[in-house]
Protein backbone atom coordinates (compact mmCIF):
# COMPACT_ATOMS: atom_id res chain seq x y z
CA UNK A 1 0.00 0.00 0.00
CA UNK A 2 1.09 3.52 -0.97
CA UNK A 3 1.38 6.13 1.29
CA UNK A 4 1.86 8.67 -0.56
CA UNK A 5 -1.52 9.16 -1.88
CA UNK A 6 -2.65 12.54 -3.20
CA UNK A 7 -5.92 13.14 -3.64
CA UNK A 8 -7.02 14.18 -7.37
CA UNK A 9 -8.26 17.78 -6.32
CA UNK A 10 -4.63 18.64 -5.19
CA UNK A 11 -2.95 16.02 -7.91
CA UNK A 12 -4.74 17.97 -10.89
CA UNK A 13 -4.67 20.94 -9.16
CA UNK A 14 -4.35 23.54 -12.40
CA UNK A 15 -0.90 25.10 -11.91
CA UNK A 16 -1.04 27.96 -15.29
CA UNK A 17 -3.94 30.06 -15.85
CA UNK A 18 -4.09 28.25 -19.19
CA UNK A 19 -5.07 24.87 -17.41
CA UNK A 20 -8.06 26.89 -15.08
CA UNK A 21 -11.51 25.91 -16.39
CA UNK A 22 -14.35 27.58 -17.40
CA UNK A 23 -13.01 31.18 -15.69
CA UNK A 24 -11.54 32.51 -19.57
CA UNK A 25 -12.59 35.74 -19.17
CA UNK A 26 -10.62 36.32 -15.67
CA UNK A 27 -7.64 35.07 -16.58
CA UNK A 28 -7.78 36.38 -19.75
CA UNK A 29 -8.09 39.62 -17.81
CA UNK A 30 -5.49 39.18 -14.93
CA UNK A 31 -2.67 38.12 -17.87
CA UNK A 32 -3.19 41.28 -19.58
CA UNK A 33 -2.96 43.33 -16.51
CA UNK A 34 0.84 41.38 -15.65
CA UNK A 35 1.56 41.98 -19.23
CA UNK A 36 1.35 45.72 -19.27
CA UNK A 37 2.71 45.91 -15.78
CA UNK A 38 -0.85 46.98 -14.15
CA UNK A 39 -1.14 45.08 -11.03
CA UNK A 40 -3.47 46.17 -8.45
CA UNK A 41 -2.70 46.31 -4.87
CA UNK A 42 -5.89 44.24 -3.33
CA UNK A 43 -8.16 41.35 -5.49
CA UNK A 44 -11.21 39.58 -4.12
CA UNK A 45 -11.96 36.43 -5.75
CA UNK A 46 -15.69 35.27 -5.22
CA UNK A 47 -17.91 32.59 -6.44
CA UNK A 48 -19.11 29.00 -5.58
CA UNK A 49 -16.49 26.40 -3.90
CA UNK A 50 -14.50 24.76 -6.09
CA UNK A 51 -14.28 26.44 -9.55
CA UNK A 52 -10.17 27.49 -8.96
CA UNK A 53 -10.72 30.56 -6.75
CA UNK A 54 -7.94 29.80 -4.40
CA UNK A 55 -6.23 28.03 -7.39
CA UNK A 56 -5.86 31.11 -9.05
CA UNK A 57 -4.69 33.34 -6.44
CA UNK A 58 -1.55 30.70 -6.41
CA UNK A 59 -0.80 31.28 -9.98
CA UNK A 60 -1.28 34.92 -9.84
CA UNK A 61 0.82 35.24 -6.93
CA UNK A 62 3.68 33.05 -8.67
CA UNK A 63 3.08 35.06 -11.89
CA UNK A 64 3.82 38.13 -10.83
CA UNK A 65 6.89 37.24 -9.09
CA UNK A 66 8.53 35.04 -12.03
CA UNK A 67 11.97 36.10 -13.40
CA UNK A 68 11.17 35.00 -17.19
CA UNK A 69 7.37 35.12 -18.05
CA UNK A 70 6.30 33.73 -21.07
CA UNK A 71 4.81 36.43 -23.71
CA UNK A 72 1.52 34.71 -22.76
CA UNK A 73 1.68 36.05 -19.73
CA UNK A 74 2.26 32.97 -18.03
CA UNK A 75 4.97 31.78 -15.60
CA UNK A 76 7.74 30.06 -16.63
CA UNK A 77 7.56 27.28 -14.18
CA UNK A 78 11.53 27.17 -14.17
CA UNK A 79 13.12 29.75 -12.13
CA UNK A 80 13.76 29.83 -8.41
CA UNK A 81 11.22 31.57 -7.34
CA UNK A 82 8.16 29.10 -9.42
CA UNK A 83 10.15 26.14 -8.16
CA UNK A 84 10.18 27.76 -4.56
CA UNK A 85 6.22 28.51 -4.97
CA UNK A 86 5.72 25.02 -6.86
CA UNK A 87 7.01 22.99 -3.52
CA UNK A 88 5.06 25.95 -1.36
CA UNK A 89 8.42 27.03 0.15
CA UNK A 90 8.23 30.45 -1.16
CA UNK A 91 8.73 33.09 1.71
CA UNK A 92 7.40 35.80 0.27
CA UNK A 93 3.79 34.34 -0.48
CA UNK A 94 1.62 33.74 2.75
CA UNK A 95 -1.74 31.83 2.90
CA UNK A 96 -3.89 32.72 5.78
CA UNK A 97 -7.22 30.92 6.78
CA UNK A 98 -9.74 33.54 8.00
CA UNK A 99 -12.07 31.27 9.68
CA UNK A 100 -9.17 30.79 12.25
CA UNK A 101 -7.54 33.72 12.04
CA UNK A 102 -10.36 36.10 12.17
CA UNK A 103 -9.76 38.07 15.53
CA UNK A 104 -8.67 42.06 15.46
CA UNK A 105 -5.20 40.35 17.19
CA UNK A 106 -4.61 38.69 13.76
CA UNK A 107 -4.97 41.36 11.74
CA UNK A 108 -3.09 43.22 14.03
CA UNK A 109 -0.23 41.10 13.30
CA UNK A 110 -0.65 40.60 9.80
CA UNK A 111 -0.54 44.83 9.65
CA UNK A 112 2.66 44.88 11.28
CA UNK A 113 3.91 42.02 8.89
CA UNK A 114 3.49 43.84 5.48
CA UNK A 115 6.55 46.23 5.99
CA UNK A 116 8.58 43.66 5.88
CA UNK A 117 10.05 43.66 2.42
CA UNK A 118 10.05 40.38 0.76
CA UNK A 119 13.02 38.60 0.73
CA UNK A 120 13.11 37.16 -2.59
CA UNK A 121 11.10 38.47 -5.80
CA UNK A 122 9.18 41.39 -6.53
CA UNK A 123 5.82 41.07 -4.58
CA UNK A 124 5.04 39.80 -1.19
CA UNK A 125 1.70 38.36 -1.58
CA UNK A 126 -0.94 37.62 1.27
CA UNK A 127 -3.77 35.20 -0.01
CA UNK A 128 -6.88 35.31 2.86
CA UNK A 129 -9.17 32.22 2.32
CA UNK A 130 -12.83 32.93 3.25
CA UNK A 131 -12.42 36.51 3.85
CA UNK A 132 -16.36 37.23 4.74
CA UNK A 133 -15.39 35.00 8.29
CA UNK A 134 -13.15 37.97 9.50
CA UNK A 135 -14.95 39.76 12.52
CA UNK A 136 -16.34 43.34 12.32
CA UNK A 137 -13.30 44.62 14.59
CA UNK A 138 -10.92 42.51 12.13
CA UNK A 139 -12.23 44.06 9.25
CA UNK A 140 -11.96 47.70 10.26
CA UNK A 141 -8.58 47.28 11.92
CA UNK A 142 -7.64 45.59 7.57
CA UNK A 143 -9.33 48.72 6.12
CA UNK A 144 -6.33 50.89 6.36
CA UNK A 145 -4.03 48.79 5.72
CA UNK A 146 -6.23 47.30 2.57
CA UNK A 147 -6.68 50.92 1.32
CA UNK A 148 -2.40 51.96 1.11
CA UNK A 149 -0.46 49.06 1.32
CA UNK A 150 3.26 49.19 0.58
CA UNK A 151 4.05 48.98 -3.05
CA UNK A 152 5.25 45.72 -2.85
CA UNK A 153 2.72 44.46 -0.69
CA UNK A 154 -0.83 42.33 -2.61
CA UNK A 155 -3.81 41.32 -1.12
CA UNK A 156 -5.37 38.48 -2.56
CA UNK A 157 -8.97 37.69 -0.71
CA UNK A 158 -11.07 35.16 -1.80
CA UNK A 159 -14.73 34.24 -0.36
CA UNK A 160 -17.87 32.16 -1.01
CA UNK A 161 -20.01 34.55 0.61
CA UNK A 162 -19.53 37.88 -1.20
CA UNK A 163 -22.60 39.67 0.43
CA UNK A 164 -21.41 39.25 3.76
CA UNK A 165 -18.45 41.27 2.89
CA UNK A 166 -18.46 45.15 3.98
CA UNK A 167 -19.25 47.06 1.04
CA UNK A 168 -15.74 49.21 2.57
CA UNK A 169 -13.31 46.31 1.46
CA UNK A 170 -15.16 45.46 -2.08
CA UNK A 171 -14.53 48.95 -2.69
CA UNK A 172 -11.02 48.50 -2.35
CA UNK A 173 -10.22 45.72 -4.07
CA UNK A 174 -10.70 44.45 -7.77
CA UNK A 175 -13.61 42.33 -7.70
CA UNK A 176 -13.62 39.20 -9.99
CA UNK A 177 -16.57 37.02 -10.02
CA UNK A 178 -15.89 33.06 -10.67
CA UNK A 179 -19.08 31.31 -12.12
CA UNK A 180 -20.07 27.63 -11.74
CA UNK A 181 -17.58 25.01 -14.33
CA UNK A 182 -19.83 24.15 -16.97
CA UNK A 183 -20.83 20.28 -16.93
CA UNK A 184 -19.17 19.40 -20.45
CA UNK A 185 -15.79 21.05 -18.85
CA UNK A 186 -15.59 19.04 -16.22
CA UNK A 187 -16.76 15.96 -18.00
CA UNK A 188 -13.76 16.34 -20.18
CA UNK A 189 -11.08 16.80 -17.04
CA UNK A 190 -12.42 13.66 -15.66
CA UNK A 191 -11.64 11.75 -18.75
CA UNK A 192 -8.36 13.08 -18.84
CA UNK A 193 -7.93 12.72 -14.93
CA UNK A 194 -9.14 8.68 -15.75
CA UNK A 195 -6.47 8.46 -18.62
CA UNK A 196 -3.90 9.76 -16.96
CA UNK A 197 -4.10 7.03 -14.45
CA UNK A 198 -5.11 4.54 -16.78
CA UNK A 199 -8.44 3.56 -15.71
CA UNK A 200 -11.28 2.82 -18.29
CA UNK A 201 -14.39 4.17 -18.01
CA UNK A 202 -17.97 4.71 -18.81
CA UNK A 203 -18.35 7.77 -20.38
CA UNK A 204 -22.10 8.54 -18.93
CA UNK A 205 -20.56 8.10 -15.60
CA UNK A 206 -18.69 11.31 -15.95
CA UNK A 207 -21.19 13.10 -17.35
CA UNK A 208 -23.64 12.12 -14.33
CA UNK A 209 -20.63 13.28 -11.79
CA UNK A 210 -20.24 16.73 -13.89
CA UNK A 211 -24.32 17.12 -13.69
CA UNK A 212 -24.62 16.36 -9.84
CA UNK A 213 -21.27 18.39 -8.94
CA UNK A 214 -23.23 21.99 -10.02
CA UNK A 215 -20.52 23.19 -10.87
CA UNK A 216 -17.64 22.64 -8.70
CA UNK A 217 -13.97 20.77 -9.98
CA UNK A 218 -13.18 19.33 -6.61
CA UNK A 219 -16.59 18.03 -5.57
CA UNK A 220 -16.46 16.03 -9.16
CA UNK A 221 -13.24 15.20 -8.62
CA UNK A 222 -13.68 14.11 -4.48
CA UNK A 223 -16.53 11.91 -6.55
CA UNK A 224 -14.17 10.49 -8.71
CA UNK A 225 -11.95 8.97 -6.24
CA UNK A 226 -14.38 7.28 -4.66
CA UNK A 227 -15.27 5.75 -7.99
CA UNK A 228 -11.53 4.76 -8.63
CA UNK A 229 -10.75 3.39 -5.05
CA UNK A 230 -14.18 0.86 -5.77
CA UNK A 231 -12.86 -0.04 -9.43
CA UNK A 232 -12.60 -3.59 -9.87
CA UNK A 233 -9.64 -4.32 -12.24
CA UNK A 234 -9.13 -0.57 -12.82
CA UNK A 235 -13.11 -0.17 -15.13
CA UNK A 236 -15.37 1.91 -14.23
CA UNK A 237 -19.11 0.79 -15.01
CA UNK A 238 -22.08 3.55 -14.81
CA UNK A 239 -23.95 0.56 -12.75
CA UNK A 240 -20.67 0.94 -9.70
CA UNK A 241 -21.13 4.86 -10.21
CA UNK A 242 -24.94 4.84 -9.64
CA UNK A 243 -24.60 2.18 -6.97
CA UNK A 244 -21.65 3.71 -5.08
CA UNK A 245 -22.95 7.27 -5.59
CA UNK A 246 -26.63 6.46 -4.22
CA UNK A 247 -27.68 8.35 -7.59
CA UNK A 248 -31.39 7.08 -8.86
CA UNK A 249 -30.80 6.33 -12.71
CA UNK A 250 -32.44 8.86 -15.04
CA UNK A 251 -34.41 5.33 -16.27
CA UNK A 252 -36.62 5.48 -13.29
CA UNK A 253 -37.54 9.25 -13.77
CA UNK A 254 -38.73 8.27 -17.47
CA UNK A 255 -40.78 5.83 -15.92
CA UNK A 256 -42.63 8.32 -13.63
CA UNK A 257 -42.80 10.90 -15.67
CA UNK A 258 -44.59 8.34 -18.18
CA UNK A 259 -46.57 6.07 -15.69
CA UNK A 260 -47.85 10.26 -14.07
CA UNK A 261 -48.67 11.91 -17.63
CA UNK A 262 -50.81 8.26 -18.52
CA UNK A 263 -53.05 9.11 -15.69
CA UNK A 264 -51.57 5.81 -14.04
CA UNK A 265 -51.06 6.70 -10.67
CA UNK A 266 -51.19 2.84 -9.87
CA UNK A 267 -48.10 1.66 -10.98
CA UNK A 268 -46.32 4.83 -10.16
CA UNK A 269 -46.85 3.97 -6.21
CA UNK A 270 -45.53 0.42 -7.25
CA UNK A 271 -42.22 1.89 -8.70
CA UNK A 272 -42.35 4.51 -5.15
CA UNK A 273 -42.81 1.56 -3.62
CA UNK A 274 -39.98 -0.80 -5.24
CA UNK A 275 -37.62 1.99 -5.07
CA UNK A 276 -38.10 2.39 -0.82
CA UNK A 277 -37.48 -1.19 -0.89
CA UNK A 278 -34.08 -0.63 -2.65
CA UNK A 279 -33.69 2.48 0.08
CA UNK A 280 -34.08 5.05 -2.01
CA UNK A 281 -34.54 8.15 -0.07
CA UNK A 282 -38.42 9.79 -0.54
CA UNK A 283 -36.98 13.15 -0.75
CA UNK A 284 -34.23 12.68 -2.93
CA UNK A 285 -36.45 11.12 -5.40
CA UNK A 286 -38.75 14.04 -4.86
CA UNK A 287 -36.01 16.86 -5.64
CA UNK A 288 -34.64 14.29 -8.66
CA UNK A 289 -38.13 14.07 -10.48
CA UNK A 290 -38.63 17.63 -9.90
CA UNK A 291 -35.33 18.17 -11.68
CA UNK A 292 -35.85 15.91 -14.41
CA UNK A 293 -39.30 17.60 -15.14
CA UNK A 294 -37.52 20.54 -15.02
CA UNK A 295 -35.15 19.77 -17.47
CA UNK A 296 -37.72 18.20 -19.78
CA UNK A 297 -39.66 21.91 -19.94
CA UNK A 298 -36.59 23.58 -20.86
CA UNK A 299 -35.99 21.20 -23.39
CA UNK A 300 -38.60 21.80 -25.10
CA UNK A 301 -37.64 25.47 -26.64
CA UNK A 302 -34.60 26.14 -28.64
CA UNK A 303 -34.32 29.45 -26.50
CA UNK A 304 -34.16 27.41 -23.60
CA UNK A 305 -31.86 24.55 -24.71
CA UNK A 306 -28.37 25.84 -22.89
CA UNK A 307 -29.99 25.34 -19.43
CA UNK A 308 -30.32 21.57 -20.44
CA UNK A 309 -27.64 19.95 -18.44
CA UNK A 310 -27.77 16.42 -20.77
CA UNK A 311 -25.63 15.95 -23.86
CA UNK A 312 -25.52 12.52 -26.46
CA UNK A 313 -27.89 10.03 -26.74
CA UNK A 314 -29.72 10.89 -23.53
CA UNK A 315 -30.38 13.79 -24.56
CA UNK A 316 -32.73 13.07 -27.60
CA UNK A 317 -34.52 11.21 -25.35
CA UNK A 318 -35.26 14.12 -23.24
CA UNK A 319 -36.09 16.24 -26.53
CA UNK A 320 -38.55 13.53 -27.78
CA UNK A 321 -40.09 12.99 -24.19
CA UNK A 322 -40.24 17.07 -23.88
CA UNK A 323 -42.29 17.35 -27.42
CA UNK A 324 -45.09 14.46 -25.81
CA UNK A 325 -45.68 16.27 -22.78
CA UNK A 326 -48.18 20.04 -22.50
CA UNK A 327 -45.71 22.10 -20.76
CA UNK A 328 -48.18 23.65 -18.15
CA UNK A 329 -48.63 19.60 -17.17
CA UNK A 330 -44.98 20.25 -16.61
CA UNK A 331 -44.90 23.43 -14.87
CA UNK A 332 -47.66 22.25 -12.30
CA UNK A 333 -45.65 18.89 -11.56
CA UNK A 334 -42.73 20.78 -10.70
CA UNK A 335 -44.62 23.41 -8.70
CA UNK A 336 -46.16 20.33 -6.82
CA UNK A 337 -42.71 18.48 -6.05
CA UNK A 338 -41.39 21.45 -5.23
CA UNK A 339 -44.06 21.86 -2.43
CA UNK A 340 -43.68 18.69 -1.43
CA UNK A 341 -40.11 18.84 -0.80
CA UNK A 342 -40.78 22.03 1.37
CA UNK A 343 -42.95 20.50 3.65
CA UNK A 344 -41.42 16.86 3.33
CA UNK A 345 -39.32 17.95 6.69
CA UNK A 346 -41.95 18.56 8.75
CA UNK A 347 -44.33 16.19 7.40
CA UNK A 348 -45.47 13.72 10.10
CA UNK A 349 -46.32 10.95 7.44
CA UNK A 350 -43.99 11.60 4.70
CA UNK A 351 -44.81 8.69 2.62
CA UNK A 352 -48.14 9.41 2.49
CA UNK A 353 -47.17 13.16 1.61
CA UNK A 354 -45.02 11.55 -1.20
CA UNK A 355 -48.05 9.17 -2.31
CA UNK A 356 -50.36 11.88 -2.73
CA UNK A 357 -48.13 14.58 -4.66
CA UNK A 358 -48.00 11.56 -7.20
CA UNK A 359 -51.16 10.93 -7.14
CA UNK A 360 -52.50 14.61 -7.71
CA UNK A 361 -49.75 15.07 -10.35
CA UNK A 362 -51.38 12.31 -11.99
CA UNK A 363 -54.94 13.46 -11.59
CA UNK A 364 -54.05 16.77 -13.82
CA UNK A 365 -53.30 14.11 -16.53
CA UNK A 366 -57.05 14.50 -18.05
CA UNK A 367 -56.72 18.30 -17.79
CA UNK A 368 -53.33 18.26 -20.77
CA UNK A 369 -53.86 15.34 -23.02
CA UNK A 370 -52.42 16.50 -26.50
CA UNK A 371 -52.55 14.47 -29.50
CA UNK A 372 -49.27 12.89 -29.39
CA UNK A 373 -48.96 10.05 -26.54
CA UNK A 374 -46.08 9.26 -23.95
CA UNK A 375 -44.21 6.07 -25.17
CA UNK A 376 -42.54 4.65 -22.13
CA UNK A 377 -38.38 3.94 -22.45
CA UNK A 378 -37.99 1.03 -24.50
CA UNK A 379 -37.04 -2.51 -22.61
CA UNK A 380 -33.23 -3.18 -22.42
CA UNK A 381 -31.92 -5.94 -24.86
CA UNK A 382 -31.25 -9.28 -22.88
CA UNK A 383 -27.39 -8.63 -23.15
CA UNK A 384 -28.41 -4.63 -21.35
CA UNK A 385 -30.54 -6.31 -18.71
CA UNK A 386 -28.16 -8.74 -17.46
CA UNK A 387 -25.22 -5.84 -17.44
CA UNK A 388 -27.59 -3.42 -15.92
CA UNK A 389 -28.39 -3.93 -12.17
CA UNK A 390 -30.29 -0.62 -11.47
CA UNK A 391 -33.06 -1.06 -14.10
CA UNK A 392 -36.17 -1.23 -13.28
CA UNK A 393 -38.18 -4.50 -12.47
CA UNK A 394 -39.86 -6.46 -15.25
CA UNK A 395 -43.61 -5.26 -14.21
CA UNK A 396 -42.49 -2.00 -15.17
CA UNK A 397 -41.01 -2.47 -18.32
CA UNK A 398 -44.11 -4.84 -19.59
CA UNK A 399 -46.30 -1.69 -20.03
CA UNK A 400 -48.21 -0.86 -23.00
CA UNK A 401 -46.39 1.40 -25.55
CA UNK A 402 -49.26 3.98 -25.35
CA UNK A 403 -49.65 4.95 -21.58
CA UNK A 404 -53.21 5.84 -20.70
CA UNK A 405 -55.15 5.76 -17.75
CA UNK A 406 -56.24 2.51 -16.29
CA UNK A 407 -59.34 1.49 -17.98
CA UNK A 408 -61.90 -1.90 -16.37
CA UNK A 409 -61.78 -4.35 -19.39
CA UNK A 410 -64.91 -5.74 -20.91
CA UNK A 411 -64.79 -8.79 -19.27
CA UNK A 412 -64.27 -6.90 -15.96
CA UNK A 413 -66.39 -8.01 -12.64
CA UNK A 414 -68.40 -4.70 -11.01
CA UNK A 415 -66.16 -4.88 -8.27
CA UNK A 416 -62.52 -4.58 -10.82
CA UNK A 417 -64.35 -2.06 -12.55
CA UNK A 418 -65.00 -0.19 -9.11
CA UNK A 419 -61.39 -1.08 -8.30
CA UNK A 420 -59.96 0.22 -11.18
CA UNK A 421 -62.28 3.44 -11.56
CA UNK A 422 -59.20 6.20 -11.98
CA UNK A 423 -59.45 8.71 -9.06
CA UNK A 424 -60.83 11.73 -11.26
CA UNK A 425 -63.91 9.66 -11.31
CA UNK A 426 -66.19 8.81 -8.12
CA UNK A 427 -67.91 5.79 -7.65
CA UNK A 428 -71.45 5.60 -8.91
CA UNK A 429 -73.67 7.22 -6.36
CA UNK A 430 -71.03 8.21 -4.64
CA UNK A 431 -72.54 10.92 -1.85
CA UNK A 432 -70.19 13.14 -0.01
CA UNK A 433 -70.31 13.12 3.50
CA UNK A 434 -71.89 15.88 5.99
CA UNK A 435 -69.19 17.79 6.18
CA UNK A 436 -68.32 18.42 2.47
CA UNK A 437 -72.11 19.06 1.91
CA UNK A 438 -71.82 21.88 4.67
CA UNK A 439 -68.11 23.04 2.76
CA UNK A 440 -69.96 23.08 -0.26
CA UNK A 441 -73.67 24.39 0.51
CA UNK A 442 -71.58 27.41 1.98
CA UNK A 443 -69.54 27.80 -1.60
CA UNK A 444 -72.38 27.78 -3.70
CA UNK A 445 -74.19 30.56 -1.12
CA UNK A 446 -70.62 32.59 -1.37
CA UNK A 447 -70.91 32.40 -5.00
CA UNK A 448 -74.44 33.56 -5.96
CA UNK A 449 -74.07 36.34 -3.18
CA UNK A 450 -70.83 37.76 -5.26
CA UNK A 451 -72.12 36.75 -9.12
CA UNK A 452 -75.37 38.49 -8.54
CA UNK A 453 -73.44 41.64 -8.13
CA UNK A 454 -71.20 40.75 -10.87
CA UNK A 455 -73.86 40.20 -13.47
CA UNK A 456 -75.90 43.16 -12.30
CA UNK A 457 -73.30 45.43 -13.30
CA UNK A 458 -71.49 43.87 -16.47
CA UNK A 459 -74.77 42.57 -18.45
CA UNK A 460 -75.63 46.01 -19.68
CA UNK A 461 -71.40 47.01 -20.23
CA UNK A 462 -71.55 43.92 -21.99
CA UNK A 463 -74.81 44.52 -24.16
CA UNK A 464 -73.37 48.11 -24.98
CA UNK A 465 -69.72 47.16 -26.17
CA UNK A 466 -71.67 44.35 -28.59
CA UNK A 467 -73.46 47.33 -29.91
CA UNK A 468 -71.13 49.86 -30.27
CA UNK A 469 -68.75 47.71 -31.98
CA UNK A 470 -67.92 44.15 -34.57
CA UNK A 471 -68.44 41.20 -32.85
CA UNK A 472 -64.45 39.64 -32.68
CA UNK A 473 -64.44 36.22 -34.40
CA UNK A 474 -60.84 34.66 -34.15
CA UNK A 475 -60.32 31.38 -34.44
CA UNK A 476 -59.63 29.22 -30.91
CA UNK A 477 -57.56 26.70 -30.44
CA UNK A 478 -57.06 23.58 -27.86
CA UNK A 479 -54.20 24.72 -26.49
CA UNK A 480 -55.26 28.98 -26.02
CA UNK A 481 -58.75 27.62 -24.69
CA UNK A 482 -57.21 25.32 -22.06
CA UNK A 483 -54.23 27.90 -21.00
CA UNK A 484 -57.09 30.44 -20.06
CA UNK A 485 -59.12 28.01 -18.72
CA UNK A 486 -56.68 27.27 -16.11
CA UNK A 487 -55.62 30.69 -15.64
CA UNK A 488 -59.28 31.45 -14.58
CA UNK A 489 -59.21 28.59 -12.42
CA UNK A 490 -55.97 29.85 -10.80
CA UNK A 491 -56.16 33.54 -11.25
CA UNK A 492 -60.08 34.44 -10.13
CA UNK A 493 -61.22 31.30 -8.10
CA UNK A 494 -58.17 31.62 -5.42
CA UNK A 495 -60.63 32.05 -2.62
CA UNK A 496 -63.05 28.78 -4.07
CA UNK A 497 -60.93 26.19 -3.67
CA UNK A 498 -63.69 23.33 -4.61
CA UNK A 499 -64.34 25.87 -7.77
CA UNK A 500 -60.95 26.27 -8.72
CA UNK A 501 -60.14 22.86 -8.20
CA UNK A 502 -63.27 21.77 -10.59
CA UNK A 503 -61.99 23.69 -13.34
CA UNK A 504 -58.08 21.74 -13.31
CA UNK A 505 -60.30 18.20 -13.50
CA UNK A 506 -63.35 19.06 -15.82
CA UNK A 507 -61.80 19.53 -19.42
CA UNK A 508 -63.89 21.47 -22.14
CA UNK A 509 -64.43 19.93 -25.39
CA UNK A 510 -63.71 22.39 -28.70
CA UNK A 511 -66.52 22.01 -31.25
CA UNK A 512 -65.62 24.16 -33.93
CA UNK A 513 -66.07 26.93 -34.64
CA UNK A 514 -67.29 28.75 -31.71
CA UNK A 515 -69.60 25.85 -29.01
CA UNK A 516 -67.78 24.86 -25.88
CA UNK A 517 -68.84 21.17 -23.92
CA UNK A 518 -68.15 20.77 -20.74
CA UNK A 519 -69.08 17.39 -19.27
CA UNK A 520 -69.78 16.61 -15.62
CA UNK A 521 -69.81 13.71 -13.09
CA UNK A 522 -72.52 14.61 -10.72
CA UNK A 523 -75.36 17.23 -10.20
CA UNK A 524 -73.03 18.27 -7.32
CA UNK A 525 -70.64 19.54 -9.66
CA UNK A 526 -73.37 21.04 -12.25
CA UNK A 527 -74.96 23.12 -9.29
CA UNK A 528 -71.72 24.51 -8.78
CA UNK A 529 -70.34 24.90 -12.44
CA UNK A 530 -73.45 26.82 -13.10
CA UNK A 531 -72.58 29.79 -10.47
CA UNK A 532 -69.44 30.56 -12.58
CA UNK A 533 -70.37 29.71 -15.93
CA UNK A 534 -71.41 33.09 -17.08
CA UNK A 535 -68.59 34.93 -15.65
CA UNK A 536 -66.16 32.14 -17.19
CA UNK A 537 -67.89 32.72 -20.53
CA UNK A 538 -67.27 36.45 -20.31
CA UNK A 539 -63.67 35.59 -19.42
CA UNK A 540 -62.90 33.28 -22.33
CA UNK A 541 -64.49 35.85 -25.14
CA UNK A 542 -62.38 38.42 -23.73
CA UNK A 543 -59.33 36.50 -23.62
CA UNK A 544 -59.65 34.78 -26.94
CA UNK A 545 -60.98 37.84 -28.67
CA UNK A 546 -64.23 35.94 -29.56
CA UNK A 547 -67.58 37.24 -29.13
CA UNK A 548 -69.58 33.84 -30.83
CA UNK A 549 -68.82 31.37 -27.49
CA UNK A 550 -71.24 29.56 -26.51
CA UNK A 551 -71.03 27.12 -23.10
CA UNK A 552 -73.31 24.22 -21.91
CA UNK A 553 -72.78 21.76 -19.73
CA UNK A 554 -73.82 17.85 -19.64
CA UNK A 555 -73.64 15.33 -16.72
CA UNK A 556 -73.21 11.36 -17.94
CA UNK A 557 -75.07 9.23 -17.92
CA UNK A 558 -73.73 7.03 -15.22
CA UNK A 559 -74.16 10.58 -12.19
CA UNK A 560 -77.88 11.10 -13.83
CA UNK A 561 -79.17 8.06 -11.52
CA UNK A 562 -81.08 8.66 -8.45
CA UNK A 563 -78.65 10.26 -5.45
CA UNK A 564 -79.27 9.22 -1.94
CA UNK A 565 -80.02 12.20 -0.23
CA UNK A 566 -81.33 11.21 3.28
CA UNK A 567 -79.22 9.50 5.88
CA UNK A 568 -81.11 6.68 5.43
CA UNK A 569 -80.62 6.21 1.92
CA UNK A 570 -77.15 6.48 2.11
CA UNK A 571 -77.21 3.43 4.81
CA UNK A 572 -79.08 1.63 2.82
CA UNK A 573 -76.66 2.51 -0.44
CA UNK A 574 -73.19 0.98 2.10
CA UNK A 575 -75.41 -1.83 3.17
CA UNK A 576 -76.31 -2.95 -0.39
CA UNK A 577 -72.51 -2.21 -2.05
CA UNK A 578 -70.47 -3.29 0.68
CA UNK A 579 -69.96 -6.49 2.44
CA UNK A 580 -68.44 -5.68 5.34
CA UNK A 581 -71.25 -2.77 6.69
CA UNK A 582 -73.77 -5.47 6.26
CA UNK A 583 -71.70 -8.06 8.11
CA UNK A 584 -71.51 -5.40 11.34
CA UNK A 585 -74.98 -4.48 10.98
CA UNK A 586 -76.38 -8.19 10.99
CA UNK A 587 -73.95 -8.87 13.66
CA UNK A 588 -74.40 -6.00 15.65
CA UNK A 589 -77.92 -5.80 15.18
CA UNK A 590 -78.37 -2.56 13.36
CA UNK A 591 -80.95 -0.76 12.46
CA UNK A 592 -81.69 2.44 10.29
CA UNK A 593 -83.62 5.09 11.29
Amino acid sequence: MSDNFIVSARKYRPQTFGEMLGQEAICLTLQSAIQQGKIAHAYLFCGPRGVGKTSAARILARTINCEHLTPEGEACGQCDNCQAALHQRAFNIYELDAASNNSVDDIRRLNEDVYIRPQRGKYKVYIIDEVHMLSSGAFNAFLKTLEEPPSYVVFILATTEKDKVLPTILSRCQVYDFKPIPPEQIAEQLRRVADAEGLQYDARSFDTIARIADGGMRDALSLFDRLASTAQGGVITYEQTLQVLNILDDEYYFYFTSYLYGGDYKQALLLLDELLGKGVAMRQLIIGLADFMRNLLVARTPETARLFPYTGANAERFMTLAQQIHPLFLYKSVSKLVACERNYRSSQAKRLLVELTLMGISEMCGAFKSATTVTPPAPATPAQAEAKTTEPAAPYQATTAKVTPAQPSAAATPEQKKKDTPLATPPKQYQPTGATSLRISQIKKQAEERLVSQEETTTSDDSESNRGSELRDEPITEDELLKWWLAYADDELTEDAYLSQLLHTVTPRLDPPHSLTVTLVSNIQLDSFERIARPLLRYLKQQLCNDHLTLTTEVTAVEQTQHASTAQERAAYYIDNYKEVAYLSKTLGLRIK
